[in-house]
């Protein structure tokens, strides 16, 4: 017992590396070091070099967001992001490594264009050359809502700036976009409208493929009258992914047999083969159904293999108690209760793996507000409370076939805050998907082994004693879940941030980020494959 409390003490000290009962992976942390603001992301660079963002002070005009050098899980130097662009006021959009450099994109909006630009930082986090010039479009006189937003492919190799402006004047919505390289060659661009009545169409998805092809995911909605009343459904006729060209839109509908789409994700080889996956539902029926895949040749505009799994009762109940499973049945029984549905799931890219099969996983997430009103004053108080619970996760095989489908129960609850500590991160390395989360101790056993006989799992907790960081391997033949510790609070004394982990498949890694009182230490996974 004594040389337990000194393991602790000594990970508490110098937490260098840390593992969990498996065996598997251990985490080596770097120093702690002083929190100086509130981590918004880490951007992997190679090897061991990796920048950070953070917001500093206390909100509003009187923050300011900060970058980051980091070598070997250490900081190496910090500077106050420069929001000016010509001497201008410009606001700050988004921050990425392209072709090995750093990038901060900013835009300025004038009287009459909004204009989109990148600015290069060096390892010293300061502005290097001259500001490029990468977009912009015309600010129409009645306008509504514009914005731009950056988006990048999988490999890396291409980024795009597509924007959206609305005329409230003419009730017309237009978008632009423009695709470059990493190298920062301009590859395509344009304007488009989209057919038919704009205020009845919505772009779910924008895709960039390896190819430097730009596409959009295209969703059309009908009015359905009820009474005096007016509302939009989903037309399910209307669903199409278009590929986005100088000329115009190249069109392919999609007919997922009378299905409902929830969510969806894209994927793409360098053959214009195309994978869409998510969730669905059906009419008449309230949450979400079950899964669907659907591949597609572009170029040939042929449907290569679809196929949908519908989630049984058996695996929408199965981290229900026995008591909820019954009082459940008893309302049904009486006609006043409806069948089990899952509801207000997120999902996940799909990751392609190397036989050309895929895995996705969506998680459960939901915010309840609720405002109360001092009787006295009149004053009123707003609370958000944050769930994110079960994560779904799903294999399709080369054949087309749902190779398996499998739910982990978790639970997070916490208010106010985001759910900044909430969620998962998620990696592939040597045959499995992995998921990490925070957790609740009282969900395992002695040996670190999660507890399977357990009626109820405990919601997660953040305190150094109750606080656990799960780890759940997932066996990418066959679905096998093995679920365990990662790490315990009172052995490394922080909290672990799991949505600010990064993969960088290229250095083969996981950077973990964890929060200690005012200090933050920095960890590694390194991976296998």
């Amino acid at each position: 017992m004594k040389s337990h409390h000194l393991l602790c003490i000594l990970l508490i000290i110098n937490p260098l590396y840390s593992k969990f009962f498996g065996q598997d992976y251990k985490v080596k942390w770097g120093p702690l070091e002083r929190n100086s603001g509130q981590m918004r992301a880490i951007i992997p660079k190679d090897n061991d070099e990796f920048f950070t963002l953070r917001r500093s002070g206390r909100g509003g005009l009187l923050s300011s967001l900060q970058l980051a050098s980091h070598k070997d899980l250490a900081m190496k130097v910090k500077a106050k992001l420069k929001l000016k662009v010509n001497n201008q006021l410009a606001s700050f959009e988004d921050v990425y490594v392209i072709g090995g450099k750093l990038f901060v994109f900013l835009s300025d909006k004038q009287k009459t264009k909004n204009v989109l630009y990148m600015q290069e930082y060096g390892t010293d986090v300061t502005p290097k050359g001259k500001v490029i010039k990468l977009a912009e479009y015309d600010i129409e006189k009645g306008r509504g809502s514009d914005f731009f937003m950056v988006i990048e492919s999988d490999d890396h190799g291409f980024f795009g700036i597509v924007w959206e402006k609305y005329n409230k004047k003419s009730d017309k919505q237009s978008y632009g976009y423009h695709i470059y390289d990493d190298q920062i060659n301009s590859i395509s661009e344009g304007e488009y409208i989209l057919p038919g009545d704009g205020s009845l169409t919505d772009i779910e998805y924008h895709y960039l493929s390896n190819s430097g092809d730009y596409f959009i995911a295209i969703s059309e909605y009908e009015e359905v009258k009820s009474g005096k009343k007016i509302f939009k459904r989903l037309n399910l006729k209307g669903f199409r992914i278009s590929q986005v060209t100088p000329d115009g839109l190249i069109d392919f509908n999609i007919n997922l047999e009378d299905k409902r789409i929830m969510n969806l994700t894209m994927s793409s080889d360098n053959e214009k083969t195309f994978t869409l996956t998510g969730t669905y539902g059906e009419d008449g029926k309230s949450g979400i159904s079950g899964v669907y895949y659907l591949r597609f040749n572009f170029n040939k505009q042929e449907v290569i293999d679809q196929g949908f799994k519908e989630f049984s009762e058996d695996f929408i109940t199965q981290d229900w108690s026995d008591r909820k499973k019954k009082k459940n049945n008893k309302k049904q029984a009486k006609g006043k209760g409806s069948e089990p549905t899952l509801a207000s799931y997120t999902l996940r890219k799909a990751e392609v793996l190397k036989d050309g099969s895929f895995i996705t996983t969506l998680e459960q997430y939901y915010v309840i507000e609720h405002t109360t009103r001092d009787p006295k004053t009149g004053a009123t108080t707003t609370t958000y409370t944050y769930y994110y619970n079960d994560i779904i996760a799903y294999k399709v095989g080369v054949s087309g076939e749902f190779d398996w489908l499998v739910k982990i129960d978790k639970r997070q609850v916490s208010t106010n805050d985001g759910g900044y500590y909430s969620s998962y991160s998620q990696f592939i390395d040597n045959g499995k998907l992995y998921m990490i989360f925070n957790d609740n101790i009282k969900n395992y056993k002695e040996n670190g082994d999660f507890n399977t006989k357990l009626e109820r799992v405990e919601s997660s907790r953040l305190s150094k004693r109750k606080n656990a960081v799960a780890i759940v391997g997932v066996d990418l033949e066959n679905g096998k879940l093995k679920r365990e510790t990662l790490l315990r609070g009172a052995d490394i004394g922080a909290r672990v941030v799991p949505k600010k982990f990064i993969v960088d498949i290229k250095s083969h890694q996981v950077t973990l980020y964890s929060v200690r009182g005012k200090k933050e230490s920095y960890g590694k996974i390194e991976l296998k494959d």
